[in-house]
């Protein structure tokens, strides 16, 4: 499609939005979880387009509801300002009618999304949750990466060529101190190609979606929080009711259940077996919707610090 940027530098561009299937078979009824937009530097061929859909097809992002956008924005642009990206992203994210965007930073876009991420005074900012980056470019913007305030996940390949995984110490030197997770997925082959690298290793390509979605539910489940507290009426609502009515949990909020791991809801004290969606509907049948989304909040927290991995689990036992 054609993105109306309303940025004087580059006006009116090409963007390949991609929306899950949801959207088209309740077009009316469909609440978007969010949206995820890749800065990557390459004009929009064959080849990209390629790689780009196979990040799509082993992520599986579209199945937890979420748009896709890739913007033909490149590198060889030298006239490139912080402003235009946040044009860009503020036009996808009207385009895909989503509420907050994770982004995708490959290469030369890995130091623009952490610059734009920290701008000051930005509506786009503040909708900015969680940027991955895919082998960036380095030098790592130091300050920006000091001054973020959002999750970061890493996918780097070992045998990545043309940004050598070796390259990597300069962004955990800039990362380390961040108060928020840092997480990384270092796949052994893929080259640079991130579709390639997702193809490889389902390991990462999982860990992938369980980051995006992840910062995408701790969102949902804020504004879900707030929808329980402003019905006073509803006891279904009250964390305190000795004997809470069924919850109908938001379908966006059910979707991205969905995409995370099962033993999340042995966490929530149920059977692993029955899924983090039951679990989460049973926990607020048991004790209500305000208590259940905050316990389900502050373990995916915990987990994301963690850095989203299994070992997450037996620690929580102990």
């Amino acid at each position: 499609m054609r993105l109306e940027t309303g940025a004087e530098h580059l006006g009116t561009l090409d963007c390949v939005i991609v929306e899950p299937m949801a959207k088209f078979l309740d077009p009316h009824g469909f609440r978007s979880s969010g949206l995820v937009l890749c800065l990557q530097g390459m004009p929009l061929c064959e080849d990209v387009l390629i790689e780009w859909g196979q990040v799509l097809e082993h992520t599986r992002c579209l199945d937890a509801g979420l748009s896709f956008a890739l913007p033909d924005v490149t590198a060889a642009d030298s006239g490139l300002r912080v402003e235009d990206f946040e044009a860009v992203v503020r036009a996808a994210l009207e385009a895909a009618e989503a509420p907050r965007v994770v982004l995708f930073g490959k290469a030369w876009g890995g130091p623009w999304a952490c610059q734009l991420a920290v701008k000051e005074n930005s509506p786009v900012a503040e909708k900015i949750f969680g940027i991955v980056l895919l082998a960036p470019s380095v030098p790592a913007p130091e300050k920006a990466c000091q001054e973020l305030k959002v999750p970061v996940l890493i996918v780097w390949a070992e045998d990545d060529e043309e940004i050598p995984w070796e390259y990597a110490e300069d962004w955990r030197i800039a990362l380390h101190r961040m108060q928020h997770a840092v997480c990384w997925a270092v796949p052994e082959e893929g080259g640079h190609d991130a579709g390639r690298v997702l193809a490889k290793d389902g390991r990462a390509a999982k860990m992938v979606l369980h980051f995006v979605a992840t910062l995408n539910l701790l969102a949902t489940l804020v504004a879900t929080r707030r929808l329980g507290r402003s019905d006073r009426s509803d006891s279904s609502l009250d964390a305190e009711s000795p004997s809470p009515r069924s919850v109908a949990l938001p379908k966006e909020l059910v979707r991205l259940c969905e995409e995370l791991p099962d033993f999340l809801a042995g966490q929530l004290g149920e059977d692993a077996l029955v899924g983090l969606p039951v679990a989460l509907e049973k926990a607020c049948e048991r004790s209500g919707l305000r208590r259940a989304t905050r316990k389900l909040y502050e373990l995916l927290a915990a987990w994301l610090r963690s850095g989203l991995r299994a070992r997450f689990m037996a620690a929580a036992k102990e």
